[in-house]
């Protein structure tokens, strides 16, 4: 098991009413499946400010892990422990209006 820990800023912090998550995904899994384990933490409340409904990020939602911005097509990267032993997930908003 890979420990994770989550932060969450804009909205989706104001709607989930926490600053951070901890939680354990299996051996193996991506940022997708990450997502996903959020989602059913909690619920449509998560899913609907960073989700479309084809499960793809909403356009103003950005992922970073570790230091690295990650794309809405490459979600599928592995999520792997650092020197702490967690795994580095940053989930933040960033307004439409400077995401052009």
């Amino acid at each position: 098991m890979i420990a994770v820990k989550v932060r969450f800023y804009g909205f989706v912090r104001s709607a989930l009413r926490e600053p951070s998550a901890e939680l354990s995904v299996p051996d193996g899994s991506t940022v997708t499946d990450l997502l996903q384990a959020l989602g059913e933490r909690y619920g449509q409340k998560f899913t609907e400010k960073v989700l479309t409904r084809q499960g793809r990020l909403q356009d103003y939602v950005r992922v970073l892990l570790g230091n690295d911005l990650l794309e809405d097509g490459k979600l599928d990267v592995a999520l792997r422990e650092t020197a702490g032993g967690t795994a580095s997930v940053v989930v933040y908003l960033l307004p439409a209006e400077i995401g052009g």
